[in-house]
C-alpha cells in the first residue's frame, strides 16, 4: 500500500502538550475514547485515530491483504511535526496496531499502553495451538460470513464470543444493526492478527 495521505485520515484532537495518540478496538472509532480525551485533555496533546473503515478514514481495498503495518502508517500520518515523544493507548485490535506502531517508532514511544490487545499471531509462535485454533475459527466465520453479505451473523457470533453467550440475544434491534454495519472493516483486520510474522 502506498504511503497514507495524512489529509485522509479521520481523528478526534484535543489539548495541548505531549502527544497521547488512542487506537480504538474493532467495531468502535475514534469516539470510545470521548471520556479519557475530557480528562487528558488538561495536560495532553490527543488525538483519537480512526482507522481504516471508521469515521471518515477510508475503508480497506478488497483486493489487498491488511498487515499491522499498514495500520500503524495511519498513526504515523497523524503525527505532529513537532511530536517528540509519543504515548501510545491501544484497546483490543488498536492495542495490537500500537504494538506495531511502538515498534515502527522506536524510541521516539515514551509509553505504550494496551488494554485487552489481541496478537493473536503470538498464540500461534509460542504453541498455543488450542486458542490460536479457537482464534481461526471466529475469522472463518466472519470471512465467510462477510463474503455472503451475511453481517448479522457475522455480528452475533463476534458479539457472542467477546460478550458472553447470550449477549447478542440481550441487545436491541437499533444497536444489532449498528453493530453489524460496524463489523465490515474487522473483515480484513483479521488478516493483520493472523499474518504477522513479528516475534
Amino acid at each position: 500500500m502506498p504511503r497514507i495521505d495524512p489529509d485522509t485520515v479521520d481523528f478526534l484532537e484535543s489539548g495541548t502538550g505531549p502527544v497521547v495518540i488512542l487506537v480504538h478496538s474493532s467495531v468502535s472509532g475514534a469516539r470510545q475514547w470521548r471520556k479519557l480525551m475530557e480528562w487528558l485533555t488538561p495536560s495532553f496533546h490527543v488525538k483519537a485515530v480512526n482507522l481504516f473503515g471508521y469515521g471518515r478514514t477510508p475503508g480497506w481495498p478488497e483486493t489487498q491483504t491488511q498487515t499491522l503495518d499498514d495500520q500503524a502508517e495511519l498513526i504515523e500520518a497523524i503525527l505532529p511535526d513537532n511530536a517528540g515523544k509519543v504515548h501510545l493507548v491501544g484497546h483490543s485490535f488498536g492495542g495490537t496496531v500500537a504494538m506495531a506502531a511502538a515498534r515502527r517508532l522506536g524510541p521516539l514511544t515514551d509509553r505504550l499502553v494496551l488494554l485487552e490487545p489481541n496478537p493473536f499471531f503470538l498464540l500461534r509462535d509460542n504453541g498455543r495451538d488450542e486458542a490460536f485454533t479457537e482464534a481461526l475459527a471466529l475469522k472463518d466465520f466472519i470471512k465467510s460470513c462477510g463474503v455472503q453479505g451475511k453481517w448479522m451473523e457475522a455480528a452475533e457470533r463476534f458479539g457472542d464470543y467477546w460478550g458472553g453467550e447470550g449477549t447478542w440475544a440481550a441487545t436491541d434491534a437499533y444497536r444489532r444493526r449498528a453493530f453489524a454495519d460496524a463489523i465490515k472493516p474487522n473483515f480484513h483486520e483479521w488478516d493483520a492478527v493472523l499474518d504477522e510474522a513479528t516475534p
